[in-house]
């Protein structure tokens, strides 16, 4: 009788239930947003006309370059976006 009351007092236990803790999914999507101003094509640079002279002093000349290279820097930045958006 005390083997039969060892097997029923197994028996009888039943597993506590596990308590669940709450699933939390993340999901993060990267989108490269383009504005209308990035995708426009860029116009043609002016051409510089056969006849065309540039008079000035050093310091005219200096700014006058400092400002193409200015240009040409966003130039390149803008292309680098356009590049961006269509990659």
């Amino acid at each position: 009788m005390g083997l039969l009351c060892v097997t029923l007092g197994a028996c009888a236990t039943v597993p506590k239930p596990v308590p669940t803790e709450p699933v939390i999914k993340e999901r993060i999507v990267t989108v490269t947003a383009c504005p209308p101003e990035v995708q426009a094509e860029l116009p043609n640079a002016p051409v510089v006309p056969d006849a065309a002279v540039i008079k000035g002093n050093l310091a005219g000349q200096d700014w006058l370059t400092a400002v193409l290279d200015y240009a040409a820097g966003l130039r390149d930045r803008l292309s680098g976006a356009q590049e961006a958006c269509r990659g």
